[in-house]
C-alpha cells in the first residue's frame, strides 16, 4: 500500500552493469496513494579503468597498461578478481601485483539443493541374541540402544533392505551355525519372520545346517521391488532336500504386507555367496551367486519369475568377488566378478541389456596389481549409468574404477598396502544429490585404525571426473577398521559408514557431503567377529517429502561476442514433480537467450531432467547464469549459479588475471588479534582471512585455511583470546571446535575437544562464541537453548545455566 520504503541495488542482480556499482545507497521513497509502481534512479559508478602508455606502438615495442580499481560504490566488493584478456596482435611480457598470464580459468558454479532430513536405523549383534538397533538423524545423531527380535542366535553375515513404499525393512543374515535367519520391523518393532515362511522355528529360514565354511558369506539376500514395494528374500539351502536335490536357492516374496510360498531353483551346485539389487522405478531385480565349487552365476527377476540361470565363470575365484548393480537410467544390469590369479588379475563383467547378456569383458587393475579380486564393492549413481568399483586383491592392494556407461574410466591404486584381505576392507557409495562418489578403506600402516578415503567428482564443465587424494578419515573404536560397509540416504548428500573392527566392536559415524562427522559411535559391546558383516545400516525409504537439486553448466567457457554457447539447467528430485517452470537471467554482461523447449515441464522422480539454453552474449565481460523452478504446485527447486565464461571480441582463451580477494568478506565469523581481523569466507569453504589494520590490506600476512574437511558453514563462530589464539566453532550441523594459534600460523583440531555430544543439539544457525578470562563461552544455535564454557587451561567443556525461557 501507499506508503514509505527503503529501497536499494541488489548487487547480485542482473540489471547492475557489468564494472560498476550503485554509488547510492540505502534511501527512502514513498510509494503515492493509487500509484501501482515505485520510481528509485540509483547512480552507478564505474569501478575499474585501464590506460595505456602510447598512442601509437609500432612491432616489437613495449607496452605497459595500467590498471586502476576504485570502489566507489555504497557496497563492499567480495570475491574480486580482475581480468585482462589482451589484445591481438600483443605478446605477454610480465605483471605486477601477482597477476598471472595464462588460459582463463572458469570459477565454479553453485547448485541448489533441497533436502529433506535424512533418517535411517543401525542393527547390529551385540554379544548374542537378541540383536541391537538405534535410529539416527542428522540433528540428534543416534539414539539410546533398543533391543531388537529374539531369534536364539547371532548375527555373522547380514543383508538388510527398506521398503519404498511403506516403513517396512527387512534384515536376513547367517549365523555362526550355518543357518538362515530373517526379521522384520513394522514400524515399531522388530519380530522374526513367522512360520510359514520360516522353518523349524519363527525366524530361521533353513530347517538344517548348511556345509561347512556357509557362515563366512552371505548366504542369504533382500530386496524391494521399487514400484510395488513387494519384498524378495533369497537364500542358499544346500540342505533341503524336498526338491529332490540338495544343492539350491530358495525364495519367499512379501506382496502387500502377505507372505507367499517358499519357492526352490535348483542349481549346479551350492550357493554360497550371493548379492541382490533393485531397479529404480522397476519392479525388476538382479541377482550374482558364487558357488561352493567356484562357479559364479546370474539371474534376473522379472518382476513375476526368475530368468535362465546364466553361467559367468567356473574358474574358481574369490565367492566374494561377485556383485551386481544396475545402471539407474539405462535399465541394464552390470556384475562383476574375479578369477584366479594364476588366471587373470583382472575384473570380469558382463551386461544384462534387458534381454540377454553380454559376451564376457573384463577391466585392468591399476600397474602393479598381480593378483585376484578377493572382495569386490560396487554402487549405482541414482541419476546417471555411472557405477564405482572398489576392489581388495588376495595380494593385499586396493584399486578403484568408475563405470561411465560404455567404459571403465579412472582407474587407479588407492593403496598398495590393504589393511586386510579377510574381510570387506573397501566401500563405495554415491552422495544421492551431488553425484560424487566417496570410497573408504583400510591401509596397514600407521595409524592402521584410520579410515582412509578418496572422494571422486564428475566436472560438468571438463566433462570428466577425478579422484581426489587419500585424505584421513575417521578413526575406529576398539581395533582397526577390518569391515567397512558405505550406504548413501535417499534423500540427500549424506552416506553412512558401517565398521566392523578387529576388536569386534560395531562402529557407525556419517558423511554430510564434504565432511565426516565429528564422532565415531561404538555401538555393540562384542560382535563376537572380527571378519564378517554382523552390523547394517538402513536409511528410511518411504518419505512422502521430496529432495530436490538444480545446477547450472555454461559450455564453452571462453567464447567471442556474437558466438552462442550451451547452458545446460539440470533438476533432479526424488520425487515427480509437473508443470515446472524455470527461469533464467544472465549475471556480469548481455546476451540473448533461447530456450530449447517450451514450459512447464516434468520431472520424474529418479531421472535427471535437462533444460538447454542457447545463450549469445552481445558485451564483452565475464558472465555467469542464474536459473531458478518453481512448479505450479509451488514447489521450488531453489537457486542455482552456473560457472563463469569469459567473453570477449574476438575469442580469445589467455588472459591476464589478479585474485584481489574481498574489500569485505563475508562474515560468518569475525574477530581481530592484534593489529589483525579474522575472518571464515563461510559458505562450505576453508577459507580463513586476515585484515591488516596497519596497511589496509587482506590476507597480508595471509593465514592458513582451516584443516582439510573443516569447512565452515552455518553456525561457524570465532573468536580471540587477545593474545595468540583463536577459537572456532566450525558450525555445519557439527560440533567441531578448533583453535587457531596466530604465532605459528597452525589450526589445532584434534587437540582440542570438540563440544560433548551431551548437548541436545548440534550447532548451527546462531552459533556465537565470546572470551573471558580464559574461558570461551558458546551458544550452540539452532534453537537451543544450552549454553557452555570451554576451559582454555582444562581443555574440557561444562553445560552453564540455560538461557530464559
Amino acid at each position: 500500500g501507499p506508503g514509505d520504503y527503503v529501497v536499494a541495488v541488489d548487487a547480485g542482480s542482473a540489471g547492475v552493469p557489468a564494472g560498476h556499482s550503485s554509488s547510492a545507497g540505502p534511501f527512502t521513497v514513498t510509494l503515492a496513494s493509487g500509484a501501482d509502481d515505485l520510481d528509485a534512479d540509483f547512480p552507478f559508478v564505474p569501478l575499474i579503468t585501464k590506460s595505456v602508455d602510447k598512442a601509437y606502438a609500432g612491432a616489437g615495442t613495449n607496452l605497459l597498461f595500467s590498471i586502476n580499481i576504485a570502489n566507489g560504490g555504497s557496497q563492499p566488493l567480495s570475491d574480486l578478481r580482475v581480468i585482462d584478456p589482451l589484445p591481438p596482435g600483443v605478446t605477454f611480457g610480465s605483471a605486477t601485483a601477482g597477476g598471472v598470464y595464462g588460459p582463463y580459468v572458469s570459477l565454479p558454479g553453485a547448485p541448489s539443493e533441497n533436502a529433506v532430513p535424512a533418517l535411517g536405523m543401525a542393527v547390529y549383534n551385540n554379544n548374542n541374541d537378541p540383536f541391537r538397533y538405534r535410529t539416527w538423524n542428522a540433528d540428534d545423531g543416534f539414539s539410546a540402544e533398543t533391543t531388537g527380535a529374539a531369534m536364539g542366535t547371532r548375527i555373522q553375515m547380514m543383508a538388510g533392505a527398506s521398503s519404498p513404499t511403506t516403513v517396512e525393512r527387512v534384515v536376513t543374515f547367517m549365523d555362526g551355525a550355518r543357518h538362515v535367519f530373517a526379521a522384520i520391523w513394522n514400524g515399531t518393532a522388530w519380530t522374526p519372520v513367522p512360520l510359514p515362511p520360516a522353518t523349524t522355528a519363527q525366524g530361521r529360514m533353513t530347517s538344517s545346517a548348511l556345509t561347512a565354511n556357509s557362515h563366512l558369506y552371505w548366504g542369504s539376500a533382500v530386496a524391494y521391488e521399487q514400484t510395488s514395494g513387494h519384498l524378495m528374500m533369497i537364500w542358499n539351502d544346500d540342505a533341503n532336500t524336498a526338491s529332490g536335490t540338495d544343492d539350491e536357492l530358495r525364495y519367499v516374496t512379501r506382496e502387500n504386507g502377505v507372505w507367499g510360498t517358499v519357492t526352490s531353483v535348483a542349481v549346479a551346485n551350492q550357493p554360497q555367496n550371493l548379492r541382490l539389487t533393485a531397479l529404480p522405478n522397476s519392479d525388476k531385480l538382479a541377482l550374482v551367486y558364487s558357488t561352493a565349487s567356484g562357479g559364479d552365476y546370474a539371474m534376473i527377476w522379472s518382476g513375476t519369475a526368475w530368468g535362465a540361470i546364466q553361467a559367468l565363470d567356473t574358474a574358481g575365484g574369490s565367492p566374494t568377488s561377485v556383485n551386481i548393480a544396475y545402471e539407474t537410467q539405462s535399465g541394464r544390469a552390470l556384475v562383476v566378478y574375479g578369477k584366479p590369479t594364476a588366471t587373470s588379475p583382472n575384473l570380469f563383467f558382463r551386461i544384462w541389456n534387458g534381454t540377454s547378456w553380454s559376451a564376457e569383458a573384463s577391466i585392468a587393475p591399476p600397474a602393479g596389481v598381480t593378483t585376484q579380486p578377493q572382495w569386490v564393492a560396487i554402487a549405482s549413481d541414482p541419476f546417471s549409468d555411472r557405477i564405482a568399483a572398489g576392489v581388495v586383491t588376495s595380494g593385499g592392494r586396493t584399486w578403484l574404477a568408475v563405470w561411465n556407461g560404455s567404459a571403465w574410466v579412472n582407474v587407479m591404486q588407492a593403496t598398495a598396502t590393504s589393511l586386510i584381505t579377510t574381510a570387506q576392507n573397501v566401500a563405495v557409495s554415491f552422495e544421492t544429490l551431488s553425484g560424487d562418489i566417496l570410497a573408504a578403506y583400510g591401509v596397514n600402516a600407521v595409524p592402521t585404525a584410520q579410515v582412509r578415503y578418496r572422494t571422486w567428482t564428475w566436472d560438468p564443465v571438463a566433462q570428466a571426473g577425478t579422484w581426489s587424494g587419500e585424505l584421513a578419515g575417521p578413526t575406529a573404536t576398539s581395533g582397526n577398521p577390518n569391515v567397512i560397509m558405505l550406504t548413501r540416504s535417499p534423500t540427500t548428500s549424506r552416506i553412512m559408514m558401517a565398521m566392523n573392527t578387529s576388536g569386534s566392536r560395531a562402529n557407525y559415524v556419517s558423511w554430510d557431503g564434504g565432511a565426516w562427522d565429528d564422532t565415531v559411535l561404538e555401538a555393540s559391546g562384542n560382535t563376537q567377529t572380527t571378519t564378517q558383516q554382523p552390523m547394517i545400516y538402513l536409511w528410511n525409504r518411504a518419505s512422502g517429502e521430496m529432495s530436490s537439486t538444480a545446477t547450472l553448466t555454461a559450455i564453452p567457457t571462453t567464447t567471442a561476442i556474437g558466438t552462442p554457447i550451451s547452458v545446460t539447467l539440470a533438476l533432479k528430485s526424488s520425487h515427480t514433480v509437473t508443470d515446472v517452470t524455470p527461469a533464467f537471467s544472465v549475471m556480469g554482461g548481455a546476451a540473448t537467450v533461447a530456450a530449447s523447449e517450451t514450459f512447464p515441464v516434468a520431472v520424474t522422480g529418479g531421472v535427471t531432467r535437462f533444460v538447454t539454453y542457447t545463450v549469445t552474449p552481445t558485451s564483452a565481460g565475464e558472465l555467469h547464469f542464474h536459473a531458478t523452478a518453481t512448479s505450479a504446485g509451488g514447489y521450488d527447486f531453489g537457486n542455482t549459479d552456473s560457472n563463469t565464461i569469459l567473453v570477449t571480441p574476438s575469442g580469445l582463451t589467455d588472459a591476464v588475471i589478479w585474485t584481489l580477494g574481498s574489500n569485505e568478506p563475508g562474515t560468518e565469523g569475525v574477530t581481530a588479534a592484534n593489529k589483525l581481523l579474522y575472518a571464515f569466507g563461510g559458505n562450505d569453504q576453508l577459507a580463513f582471512w586476515a585484515y591488516n589494520t596497519a596497511s589496509s590490506a587482506w590476507n597480508s600476512p595471509d593465514p592458513a585455511n582451516t584443516p582439510a574437511g573443516v569447512t565452515i558453514k552455518e553456525g561457524g563462530a570465532l573468536v580471540a583470546d587477545g593474545t595468540r589464539y583463536l577459537y572456532a566453532l566450525r558450525g555445519d550441523a557439527t560440533r567441531v571446535f578448533l583453535r587457531y594459534d596466530s604465532t605459528t600460523d597452525t589450526w589445532d583440531d584434534a587437540g582440542i575437544a570438540d563440544l560433548p555430544v551431551t548437548t541436545d543439539k548440534v550447532v548451527f544457525k546462531g552459533g556465537t562464541l565470546t572470551y573471558l578470562n580464559g574461558y570461551v563461552y558458546a551458544f550452540i544455535g539452532n534453537d537451543s537453548r544450552q549454553f557452555w564454557r570451554y576451559d582454555v587451561a582444562g581443555n574440557s567443556w561444562s553445560q552453564m545455566a540455560i538461557t530464559p525461557g
